[in-house]
């Protein structure tokens, strides 16, 4: 697998950012909710379509991927 920098941190985008000469560069934090869609099995089905967690899903054997989204449906507070 290829590291891939996290933009949720702040020195790598700095970094980042610093080498393509951006000047002046601040974070702010955020804490508004996310929608992912109108249900659990849609906002499974939209973070599993995030490289990352496509990736780490492809990694597992079939019956390892399978439970990991059971337990990601169970662990959720909605259902």
């Amino acid at each position: 697998m290829v590291w891939q920098p996290s933009l949720a941190d702040p020195p790598t985008v700095k970094h980042i950012l610093d080498g393509a000469r951006f000047a002046d560069i601040a974070f702010a934090d955020v804490h508004e909710p996310v929608y992912y869609g109108p249900d659990v099995a849609a906002a499974l089905d939209w973070v599993c379509g995030f490289t990352c967690t496509s990736e780490v899903l492809n990694w597992l054997d079939p019956t390892a991927a399978a439970r990991a989204g059971a337990h990601a449906v169970r662990r959720s507070p909605r259902t």
